[in-house]
């Protein structure tokens, strides 16, 4: 079953040490003591798999602290600063910008991991949603031949959202590595210890798809209580004429135009950080082409995201339509209803299967769901 299927139904830095954090989002006991080993005694290959990306990226880095640290992820040090913060140069992040892996990106990998420490004792190669491999064959047979290469000192951590049956070749190379999501309430909880207003907390939490990353970025967003109650109302302004259908998606996009002001302005911000910090204090960071890249990259996701979250919120609509049908008398409109929320949810299902494992445009996919809705 697809990823995002089992989905729907249902700043990286953080306090403490490798083992605190793994204590917290593994669990007490033997998994926990077994991933503290590995920071002593590593193998080429983990797979860290949990449904928040932002919580499986923060897993990763911590990790990869736990290898390059003396004291095997102490979370204070120098090198464990680096490493959280994406500076240390035998520590590389690799994100698949929202869409489907391509071959040669993949080949640049196995490239880039057959390099020798330039620092500490490792090579850490991070990569990013490898689900996105299995759409096409020839990324995932590249994935395959990296993993099945490793250079001596290089050690590789995937991560996924989900573990599709495609994927059981490269889990059978990997330690694999079950994470827990944040629930709404725990990243509402981090939002207000991290000094954000209890509504609007509260609000982020809501709409961030369990992703305290995203969260973080909508507490700048004003708008974020209105965008949810608008998507929450998409399914009632349906009503059969594919007219109205066409212009509920000119609606989406911009209200994702506007959403994603606030990630632009906080990139404005980082750049004349950025400017401060290279022109002025001389101190040397990224280059001007990382830092276009990545937050062209963020731009990207961010917008998947949006999309995703929409779908998310549809789904839960029609799913509270199909449990107040089933508790109804039987009827044959309320049949005739039930199977039409029933094809309702499945469409949104594959609306987000289609816009997680493709580039496909965001226009074409939501108009297509919500023709194909109207017609229900």
């Amino acid at each position: 079953m697809r990823w995002w299927r089992e989905w729907s139904k249902s700043s990286h830095s953080c306090p403490g040490t490798m083992a605190d954090l793994f204590d917290r989002l593994v669990g007490q006991g033997d998994t926990a003591r077994a991933l503290r080993a590995h920071a002593e005694r590593p193998v080429h290959a983990y797979l860290l798999v949990g449904a928040d990306s932002a919580v499986t990226e923060m897993a990763a880095l911590h990790l990869a602290a736990g290898f390059q640290c003396k004291e095997n992820g102490c979370g204070q040090c120098e090198v464990c600063r680096l490493v959280l913060e994406e500076k240390h140069p035998d520590v590389d992040l690799h994100r698949s910008d929202g869409g489907s892996w391509q071959i040669d990106e993949i080949r640049a990998i196995g490239t880039e991991s057959m390099l020798r420490p330039r620092q500490d004792e490792w090579h850490v190669e991070i990569v990013d949603h490898i689900e996105r491999t299995v759409g096409g064959a020839a990324s995932y047979a590249a994935l395959l031949k990296v993993l099945e290469e490793p250079a001596e000192k290089t050690i590789f951590i995937l991560t996924a959202d989900s573990l599709p049956e495609e994927l059981v070749t490269v889990e059978s190379r990997c330690v694999l590595i079950r994470l827990r999501a944040l629930s709404v309430e725990e990243i509402e909880m981090m939002l207000v210890q991290e000094g954000a207003n209890a509504q609007a907390a509260r609000a982020a939490a809501i709409s961030s798809s369990g992703s305290l990353r995203r969260a973080r970025i909508l507490l700048r967003d004003e708008g974020v209580v209105a965008r949810l109650e608008l998507w929450r109302a998409i399914p009632e302004r349906i009503d059969g004429d594919i007219s109205t259908a066409i212009d509920l998606v000119t609606v989406v996009r911009d209200e994702v135009d506007a959403a994603i002001t606030t990630l632009k302005e906080k990139h404005a911000e980082e750049l004349a950080t950025w400017k401060h910090q290279r022109e002025e204090l001389k101190i040397r960071t990224e280059s001007k082409d990382q830092i276009d890249s990545r937050q062209r990259r963020e731009l990207r996701l961010f917008r998947v995201e949006e999309i995703g979250f929409l779908l998310r919120v549809l789904s839960e609509v029609f799913r509270g339509r199909m449990a107040k049908l089933v508790e109804m008398p039987r009827s044959n409109e309320n049949d005739a209803r039930l199977r039409s929320a029933v094809s309702a949810l499945d469409l949104v299902v594959q609306a987000g299967e289609r816009l997680y494992e493709t580039n496909i445009d965001e226009g074409l996919l939501l108009t297509d769901l919500f023709v194909s809705l109207s017609r229900q």
